[in-house]
């Protein structure tokens, strides 16, 4: 029986359907025949276009079944590989219901049914399926079920993928660190896999790179790959949670050829001056936009040195972001050495306006700290970047 609702103009239906939160669109879709039929592209962009996968052989095969469905299943464009169980206490594991087999070193061995199908659905069905997005939210991988496969089984799994077939990778983030702890198992890689000619060729379709893990010497070479390898990157966000980082982007800095990066996130780092300033030089001609969050200052540097260097040699840059940055104390050094002070710009809550840029202003970042409240970050977007920088620059103060 059809509803008074399927008589509203088709534009309006749709209008009604993308204000609704996901649950309630499903609601709506079972009125009638007709709103079902007129809410159906809007339930695929609202619904499907992450799909959220344990690996499992259940899962797998609803995602197989959504690989069939020709009206919907172009909405698929990113893959969410995940503990999808509600207890977070305890993990699971992932890929429940297929049998592994294991080299001793730790890296999954083939044939993988699980694998071999979900390759067969990105590479056949799920054609719009090009970004990826593994998550952890557990402490360690050591204490999961030998039989069940590890998140950073997972990032193999997808890596390997790439390396068969050269799937034209668009996105990939790997975070370790959201609400976990940052560990990752580079044993569970088969790093060969990662210098085939296959996956350079699908790799170089990368446009946004994002690691979110502990940068231990096992995984240092593998993420060094990943970023060179992926030559036609735009986008690159690296957490060091505090690890190596200084090392890393020394070496990135080093190396004859890096991907024209036009927007770039540091957190977790502890780095010289002299390393950023190496490093931003490299994208003097590209970069557009810079957040820094967590990133502490390290000998004896300040981040109003930094912040001028943003303002001479980045010409392009419109948005720029600084988050619970730190740098050493010079007053309590000598004391206490390694105790670091905050910068904090509490000038800014005075006026946030940026002169000469219609009205543009400072997005300030509040925190409570002894009683009262802190500027802990700002970031700007729009023009005048170069006065935003020296007022930037100029309200900077550690506390």
């Amino acid at each position: 029986m059809a509803s008074k609702l399927s008589t509203l103009p088709t534009e309006l239906i749709e209008l009604i359907a993308s204000a609704l939160e996901p649950i309630d669109l499903c609601s709506l879709r079972l009125v009638c025949k007709e709103v079902h039929k007129n809410t159906t592209d809007c339930f695929g962009h609202t619904c499907l276009t992450t799909f959220r996968t344990d690996l499992s052989r259940k899962n797998l095969q609803k995602l197989e079944e959504l690989s069939r469905q020709k009206h919907l299943r172009h909405h698929v464009q990113t893959l969410l590989i995940k503990d999808l169980r509600d207890d977070l206490r305890q993990f699971y594991g992932l890929g429940e219901g297929f049998s592994l087999h294991r080299h001793p070193s730790g890296y999954l061995l083939d044939p993988l049914p699980g694998v071999q199908m979900l390759q067969g659905i990105l590479l056949n069905r799920l054609l719009n399926c090009r970004s990826f997005y593994i998550y952890s939210d557990y402490a360690s991988e050591e204490s999961y079920e030998s039989g069940l496969l590890m998140p950073s089984d997972a990032v193999g799994i997808i890596l390997a993928i790439i390396a068969e077939t050269s799937l034209p990778v668009k996105s990939f983030s790997v975070d370790f660190l959201s609400h976990g702890t940052g560990s990752f198992d580079a044993q569970r890689l088969h790093m060969p896999q990662y210098r085939k000619p296959e996956f350079r060729t699908g790799w170089a379709h990368l446009q946004e790179l994002s690691l979110e893990q502990s940068m231990k010497s096992d995984a240092f070479d593998w993420a060094m790959d990943l970023v060179l390898h992926a030559t036609g990157l735009r986008k690159l966000s690296l957490d060091f949670q505090h690890q190596n980082s200084a090392s890393f982007i020394d070496r990135l800095s080093l190396t004859e050829r890096l991907p024209g990066l036009q927007e770039l996130q540091l957190s977790g780092a502890s780095l010289t001056v002299e390393t950023i300033s190496g490093f931003l030089l490299r994208f003097c001609n590209s970069l557009r936009a810079l957040t820094f969050r967590h990133v502490h200052i390290e000998s004896g540097g300040t981040w109003v040195s930094v912040l001028k260097v943003l303002r001479s040699d980045l010409p392009l840059l419109e948005r720029v972001c600084v988050d619970w940055i730190r740098e050493l104390n010079s007053r309590e050094s000598e004391v206490y050495p390694g105790a670091y002070a905050s910068v904090m710009f509490p000038k800014l809550s005075d006026n946030p306006v940026v002169p000469g840029s219609q009205g543009r202003r400072f997005k300030l970042r509040e925190k409570k700290r002894a009683g009262e409240k802190r500027i802990v970050g700002a970031s700007y977007h729009g023009p005048e970047m170069h006065v935003a920088l020296g007022i930037l620059a100029s309200s900077a103060e550690t506390i």
